[in-house]
């Protein structure tokens, strides 16, 4: 897991909510955990809607890149009981465009284009996050694995949330375009 949006795990226990994942070789993955839930005390943590996609890699339109910053961005409205908007864009550094990658709204444009579902999660007896004076939703960062002798690294970098989209692209670096310089001899 390299980050994910989540639900306070007492009032709502799950496994992440929208989760982005590079648990597989060469990929980057979208964990999707949302609808209906248990309540708390259940020994059971499925959701209603349950779906991994990977979004670079294997079986997907883009391999993944090492070595070279990503850059990401998303709309995301949160709906629990129907369905929200998941839309996420991406660039390799020194391109100059984003890519829409993923959508779950209908005829988008995205490589990845899955059916509409919710965004968010809840329970009957909680309802759903920041709903009637209840936490909302936290951003959290890691790594899941076994105990290993090795170390891992991986950057966030200039991560923020603005109210358009405008505002969010006027926040990324601009590319910077490698050009070949001819030289005349007199």
């Amino acid at each position: 897991m390299l980050f994910e949006f989540t639900p306070y795990h007492v009032l709502w226990p799950s496994y992440g909510m929208l989760n982005f994942d590079a648990a597989t070789r060469n990929s980057l993955r979208l964990g999707l955990h949302t609808g209906l839930t248990p309540n708390p005390g259940s020994g059971l943590y499925d959701s209603a809607y349950q779906k991994w996609v990977t979004l670079l890699g294997p079986r997907a339109p883009r391999r993944m890149v090492y070595g070279k910053w990503l850059d990401f961005y998303m709309h995301v409205v949160w709906r629990s009981r129907t369905n929200g908007v998941v839309q996420i864009w991406y660039r390799v550094d020194g391109q100059k465009k984003f890519t829409k990658l993923y959508s779950n709204v209908p005829r988008d444009g995205a490589l990845i284009e899955v059916p509409p579902h919710p965004t968010l999660l809840y329970n009957t007896q909680n309802g759903a996050p920041g709903e009637n004076g209840k936490p909302g939703l936290g951003l959290e960062g890691g790594f899941y694995r076994a105990n290993t002798p090795w170390t891992n690294e991986y950057w966030w970098d200039g991560m923020r949330r603005r109210p358009s989209e405008a505002a969010i692209l006027a926040g990324f670096p601009k590319p910077v375009l490698h050009r070949r310089h001819r030289h005349r001899h007199n």
